[in-house]
């Protein structure tokens, strides 16, 4: 029986654990796109997964997320697995100290929404029982009365997890373009068009575009204006320190992760502009960096990354599916504006389009896909 063909644009998270998905369900799966684009979010992401302590579902989507936090674990120890490439990561729990009563009172309002809806995955600690967690980081004692204890958030490294997917696709048999693509277009006869920044085109029976803020200017060319993501930026710095430790830290809304001698520090995210798409801010960069400096051990070396995240109005991802017009209309499968969350949702959307795909004759052609149709593994 001849294999289903299908061409997924992207390689960050979301395209490569829909390529992973596809291909363990039997499909000839092709990966269009180069490993790095400026800009590209999923490498410059810290790599946290938090649920601040939360267990029930506010909203449908808000469910999503917590099947997609307490599926990570598993998906990671299999990609691994799979992979036989290391992936760095971090089960211990997330920390958020405080200084004063008032900023407990604060982050205490914000974990149970002003009310009391049972336990949460959540505990506090005193001043003492931060000096036994972290005996050797004394700049977060110096400045903080205690600390809430979110025991089930997690962090594991971006990069590596690309990598360890990648490795696996790879040697699995998936076939990578490393090309840009410039448009997608209808076949003359069945399927669709890719056509690259260099002139090629890649026949494909199906096509996913899961670029990230790239599939704006894609679907724009492709003949599809009016779906749009806004764009929101964000720096992180990494580096070496010189004092080994293992912890993650929530600083409102910048996360620090310290795993061995390396550490993570970001992401705050803006508006994107004009001016700031070609390169990080600067300005932002030397403000982390003397954050992080005020919190751990005075750093070795510091880098930084820099990525363009989008979201569409309902802050919902898109993933469905629209369709070219035209004699024979043909599909064209969209999994966009995952914002944050790709990382703690990539996989589990991943088998949700995979879903899909399998009934197409079931999705409607709208986008994005009602969250109502989509739910977790």
């Amino acid at each position: 029986m001849e294999k289903r063909q299908v061409s997924v644009i992207g390689r960050g998270i979301v395209g490569l654990a829909i390529a992973q998905v596809l291909h363990e369900q039997g499909w000839q799966v092709t990966l269009v796109g180069p490993k790095s684009v400026p800009g590209a979010a999923s490498r410059a992401a810290v790599g946290t997964s938090t649920l601040k302590g939360n267990i029930v579902a506010q909203n449908p989507f808000f469910g999503l997320k917590i099947a997609g936090h307490k599926g990570l674990r598993r998906w990671l120890e299999r990609l691994e697995r799979l992979s036989n490439h290391p992936i760095p990561r971090n089960f211990d729990g997330a920390f958020e100290p405080f200084p004063n009563l008032a900023a407990y009172r604060h982050i205490r309002e914000r974990v149970f929404h002003r009310q009391f809806t049972g336990c949460k995955n959540v505990a506090v600690l005193d001043h003492q029982g931060l000096s036994q967690r972290f005996p050797q980081q004394s700049r977060i004692l110096d400045s903080a009365m205690g600390a809430f204890h979110y025991f089930e958030d997690l962090w594991f490294d971006p990069s590596a997890c690309l990598d360890a997917l990648e490795i696996y696709l790879r040697s699995s048999g998936v076939l990578f373009h490393e090309e840009l693509v410039e448009r997608i277009t209808p076949a003359n006869d069945l399927g669709l068009l890719i056509c690259l920044n260099d002139g090629q085109m890649i026949r494909s029976n199906e096509v996913v575009l899961a670029t990230g803020v790239f599939g704006n200017d894609i679907l724009e060319r492709s003949g599809f204006p009016d779906i749009r993501q806004d764009l929101f930026e964000g720096e992180t710095i990494t580096g070496s320190l010189t004092v080994s430790d293992q912890f993650v830290l929530k600083i409102g809304k910048i996360n620090l992760v310290v795993n061995g001698p390396n550490f993570f520090y970001g992401s705050s995210s803006r508006h994107q502009t004009a001016l700031s798409f070609c390169a990080p801010n600067e300005q932002f960069v030397s403000q982390l960096r003397q954050e992080a400096e005020k919190i751990i051990t005075p750093p070795a070396s510091i880098a930084s990354l820099w990525g363009i995240r989008g979201r569409f109005k309902s802050r919902v991802p898109g993933v469905g599916s629209v369709v070219f017009p035209g004699p024979m209309p043909r599909r064209l499968w969209l999994a966009l504006g995952f914002y944050k969350n790709g990382l703690q949702l990539a996989h589990l959307f991943a088998n949700n389009l995979a879903r899909l795909m399998d009934n197409s004759t079931l999705v409607s052609t709208g986008f994005p896909q009602p969250i109502a149709d989509i739910r977790p593994s």
